[in-house]
């Protein structure tokens, strides 16, 4: 890699992690985590008087990027053998950070979601529970449901347990804003955003070329095929289009630009996404990616502007 190339055993500490950050958790992580939370927060503004003020959502950007984080890192320690063998070059599998220099920051990460879940005062209880709650799910992900061999047998059905984090990380920043009331409907809403915007993102990162494949790791492209994977992937990025949408109609507004924008990013991913089915390749699998994040953070900062602007 290229950011392992500049490194050595002796360079700084800080500059070690960040070149693990810029490969395994880059800014655009963090920045779809702060984008989240802040659609969340915003639709609380709009429709609650117990909404927490400015200065405690940047505490809680802090919080939603740390339990990002904190899933990265536990991936780290759980698919270490693994990619000791198929990714070799990683700055971790070079030894130039070890695993105890990624516990230490998930422990750093973990208390940053504790201490925010704490000091949330007008719900104190509905968001203890929905953080236990996460945090239960992401105990029994990281040792797969006791069930490793299985899972990693049926690609499918270890995606769909692994993504249920997703809604329950939507239900506990839904709290985390300050919500004190369960609004079902709108739960609901929010919690089907989040698991199809992370689905979207999934589909797409492990749909490859041929000359990306490795017998050895299932992709959906490998196990279903490129064309079903694609329909998977058109299918939730369309999910998170209609369900920002309908957040959107929530606030009631009529800006048609809001929607518009909301259209038009999804319809670039299906042409993103048919030219890669035309012909497969690295750049156009990249280029898929790209894509499908432009459209969930345009969904979320459409719900954010058109909370501010209703």
């Amino acid at each position: 890699m290229a950011q392992a190339n500049t490194l050595s055993h002796d360079s700084p500490l800080l500059n070690r992690l960040y070149a693990w950050a810029k490969e395994r958790f880059p800014l655009a992580n963090a920045l779809l985590a702060i984008s989240l939370y802040l659609a969340i927060s915003a639709i609380a503004k709009h429709s609650s008087s117990d909404a927490i003020p400015i200065w405690h959502d940047i505490t809680n950007c802090f919080a939603a990027v740390s339990i990002f984080l904190l899933l990265r890192i536990l991936d780290e320690h759980k698919d270490y053998k693994i990619d000791n063998t198929f990714h070799a070059d990683r700055v971790l599998q070079q030894g130039y950070i070890s695993l105890y220099h990624l516990k230490v920051l998930g422990v750093i990460a973990f208390i940053i979601t504790g201490l925010s879940t704490l000091v949330v005062e007008s719900n104190d209880l509905y968001s203890l529970q929905s953080w236990l709650l996460m945090l239960g799910w992401l105990t029994l992900m990281t040792f797969e449901f006791f069930s490793s061999k299985w899972l990693n047998q049926h690609l499918i059905s270890y995606s769909f347990s692994h993504m249920l984090i997703m809604p329950l990380i939507g239900l506990w920043f839904y709290f985390l804003a300050g919500y004190s009331s369960t609004n079902l409907s709108l739960i609901s809403l929010i919690m089907f955003l989040f698991f199809f915007s992370g689905f979207s993102f999934e589909f797409v990162r492990k749909t490859k070329p041929s000359e990306e494949e490795n017998k050895n790791i299932p992709t959906y492209s490998s196990v279903l095929g490129i064309s079903q994977a694609i329909t998977l992937v058109v299918c939730c990025v369309f999910a998170v289009s209609l369900f920002a949408i309908l957040l959107i109609y929530y606030f009631l507004t009529n800006h048609w630009w809001v929607y518009t924008i909301i259209i038009g990013t999804s319809l670039l991913c299906l042409l993103s996404l048919t030219r890669f089915l035309i012909s497969p390749s690295i750049q156009a699998r990249r280029y898929n990616e790209a894509a499908v994040g432009i459209h969930i953070l345009c969904s979320l900062w459409m719900i954010i502007i058109s909370s501010l602007t209703s």
